[in-house]
C-alpha cells in the first residue's frame, strides 16, 4: 500500500527524508527500508515508546536491515519536534485510529511535509465495517431461529455486542466525550468523507485514496470471498478457529449482492485501506 503511493508520487526520486510516525515493533519499517534504501537520504522511525524503538533497532540489525539512514527517535506524534518543511514523505500504519486526537497529528504531518510531500496511512474505514458487523448480527438471529442452532445464548449476545459497540464509540466522538474514548485502544473507524473534509480543512492540496492509485486494488473490489473471510476474521475473536459454515451462504449472499456489490469502486466498501494526504 505504502510503496504504492510513495512510487506514485516520488518514482525514482533520490535523496527521500522519511519519518514514519508510531512505528511500534517496526512491521512497516523492515518492509519500507530494504526497498528504499537506494533513494533514501534519512529515514526515522519514531514512536512514544522507547522499548518499542529499542526492539526495532535489535530486529533490523540482526536482520542486516539496519543502515546508517535510519534513525531512532522518541515522538508523541501529537508533537513531532522536527522544525517544518523538513520531510518529503509520512507514513503511519494503523496507527490513527488509537489517537484520541488524531486530528493533531495530521496537523503535525502537514507542518513538517515539505511542500509537495505526502503523509500515507492505513487506517479501518467506518463505511466498509458496517455489512461485515450486519451481516455478523444477521447470523445470530438467522441461527437462534434455525431447527439445528450452533451458537449460544453468549455467543448471540457477543456477535450483536460488535455493531453497538462500534455505533458507541461512533456517538462518543459525535458528542466529544474524550474521557470515554479514551478507555478505549482502537477508538475510531474512518470514514473517507471525512477524511476529505479534515484535509481541507488542516490545508492540505489533495487527499488521494488509494483507488485513485491502485484501480484494481482489493480494498475497493472485495469479492464473495473476501466478505467472509472478514466474517471469519471477526467471528474468530468470538470462536478460535471459526470457520465459516455453508448453512449462512444463502443469507450472506443476499447481503453481499445488496449492500457491498453495488457500491464497489465506492468508499462504502473499503474495509481497510490506504489514503494519502498531500500538501
Amino acid at each position: 500500500r505504502f510503496i504504492k503511493f510513495i512510487d506514485y508520487f516520488f518514482k525514482n526520486k533520490k535523496n527521500l527524508d522519511i519519518l514514519e510516525v508510531a512505528s511500534g515493533s517496526g512491521n512497516l519499517t523492515r518492509y519500507l527500508l530494504p526497498y528504499l534504501k537506494k533513494n533514501l537520504n534519512t529515514y526515522w522511525s519514531s514512536d512514544i515508546s522507547p522499548p518499542f524503538l529499542e526492539y526495532q533497532h535489535k530486529y533490523l540489525k540482526q536482520k542486516n536491515i539496519l543502515t546508517d539512514k535510519c534513525k531512532f527517535i522518541q515522538i508523541d506524534a501529537n508533537n513531532i519536534c522536527f522544525t517544518e518543511s523538513t520531510f518529503d514523505i509520512v507514513v503511519g500504519s494503523s496507527c490513527l485510529h488509537h489517537f484520541l486526537h488524531y486530528e493533531k497529528t495530521l496537523e503535525q504531518c502537514y507542518k513538517v511535509l515539505k511542500p509537495g510531500g505526502i503523509a500515507v496511512f492505513a487506517e479501518p474505514i467506518r463505511t466498509g465495517n458496517q455489512p461485515t458487523w450486519l451481516m455478523i448480527s444477521l447470523m445470530a438471529d438467522f441461527d437462534k431461529q434455525s431447527k439445528s442452532p450452533i451458537f449460544n445464548e453468549n455467543i448471540y449476545r457477543r456477535m450483536h455486542s460488535f455493531g453497538d459497540g462500534c455505533n458507541n464509540l461512533l456517538n462518543l466522538k459525535k458528542n466529544n466525550n474524550y474521557e470515554q474514548l479514551s478507555k478505549y485502544e482502537d477508538k475510531y473507524q474512518f470514514s473517507m468523507g471525512g477524511m476529505r473534509t479534515l484535509s481541507n480543512k488542516i490545508g492540505f492540496s489533495k487527499f488521494v485514496p488509494l483507488v485513485d492509485v491502485d484501480e484494481k486494488c482489493l480494498d475497493y473490489f472485495p469479492t464473495i470471498e473476501f466478505f467472509i473471510s472478514q466474517i471469519e476474521l471477526y467471528m474468530g475473536l468470538i470462536i478460535k478457529n471459526w470457520k465459516f459454515d455453508p448453512k449462512f451462504m444463502n443469507l450472506v449472499s443476499r447481503v453481499y449482492n445488496l449492500m457491498v456489490k453495488p457500491f464497489c469502486g465506492d468508499d462504502h466498501c473499503c474495509l481497510y485501506t490506504s489514503f494519502c494526504f498531500v500538501k
